[in-house]
């Protein structure tokens, strides 16, 4: 009999921290506003696109990298003042800042040097 009540009190506790996390996590991350960036990035001399250019969202530690049409997409990204920071092997690294609003996709087109 002892043992089926440590296990009824382990799954009180595991499920009563489960709750208390998941109660905690979401409702933080639903009232926060956000937007996407979503662009290209292309060669400024000769046009093509870059694909695999590094491109990171700053102060976010997100890193994606871009397709072979040069395509890239971030999502969520909190509304307000983004910087995007583009590596491409090469070509000297880029920082371009975009404002996301609330709801918004934000589609910038990037010129590398």
């Amino acid at each position: 009999m002892l043992p089926s009540r440590i296990a009824s009190k382990s799954e009180s506790l595991l499920l009563a921290w489960a709750l208390a996390l998941g109660t905690s996590i979401h409702p933080l991350a639903a009232a926060q506003p956000s937007g996407i960036i979503e662009g290209t990035v292309a060669n400024a001399r000769t046009g093509e696109f870059l694909e695999n250019t590094r491109v990171t969202l700053a102060g976010a530690g997100r890193v994606v990298f871009t397709d072979s049409e040069g395509r890239f997409r971030l999502a969520p990204v909190p509304a307000g003042e983004a910087r995007l920071t583009l590596f491409y092997t090469g070509l000297p690294p880029r920082i371009e800042s975009v404002s996301v609003a609330s709801g918004d996709d934000v589609i910038p087109e990037i010129r590398a040097a």
